[in-house]
């Protein structure tokens, strides 16, 4: 390592789609068939509530720690106008979506 080199502050694994299933839009077509009636409905709404994991984003503050649970919640019901119960059906069912690939 030269000597004006520092050595790494963060490693950052993506896991979604790679050691994961991660298909955000049958994931809301599975927890709220209400609201995503068909594929477009479901892409237009994880596109709304995961604001496509951007830097700076809800799921992206709260994928790092910077939010709580409930703060996710919170902030992606009020900024999608979705019923903070909706939002919390959508976030408990990841861990439980998230098998193995």
């Amino acid at each position: 390592m030269a000597q004006d080199t520092l050595p790494p502050q963060a490693v950052v694994f993506d896991f979604g789609g790679v050691l994961f299933n991660w298909q955000p839009s049958r994931l809301i077509q599975s927890v709220l068939p209400h609201l995503a009636r068909d594929d477009e409905q479901a892409l237009g709404l994880a596109a709304r509530v995961f604001q496509s994991f951007v830097p700076g984003s809800d799921w992206s503050e709260f994928d790092r720690g910077a939010l709580t649970w409930d703060e996710t919640r919170e902030r992606i019901a009020s900024r999608t106008g979705l019923a903070s119960q909706d939002v919390h059906s959508l976030m408990a069912a990841i861990p439980p979506h998230l098998a193995p690939m």
